[in-house]
């Protein structure tokens, strides 16, 4: 399955990209807000390597969307298994 992993104080928690209505960014708050059809969205403050949050978002959210449409193929582990 497909989603988003993030690891936050030693808590690992891991979003399916079919269980998000949107990613969005908070500029207020500077985070990632992880958005879940029918719950309450999840606040990422944490900046990741070199990248701000508002672009992470950006990112993620043509991510989200693409996985949602199936846009992207099984991973190469996958196909490999069946060679």
């Amino acid at each position: 399955e497909d989603g988003a992993l993030m690891v936050l104080d030693d808590t690992e928690r891991f979003v399916s990209w079919e269980d998000l209505e949107a990613v969005r960014w908070d500029a207020a708050r500077d985070a990632v807000m992880l958005v879940p059809y029918g719950g309450d969205a999840v606040a990422v403050s944490e900046r990741f390597a070199d990248i701000g949050n508002s672009e992470l978002a950006k990112r993620a959210e043509n991510i989200r969307r693409r996985a949602q449409f199936g846009l992207f193929a099984r991973g190469r582990r996958d196909r490999d298994k069946t060679a």
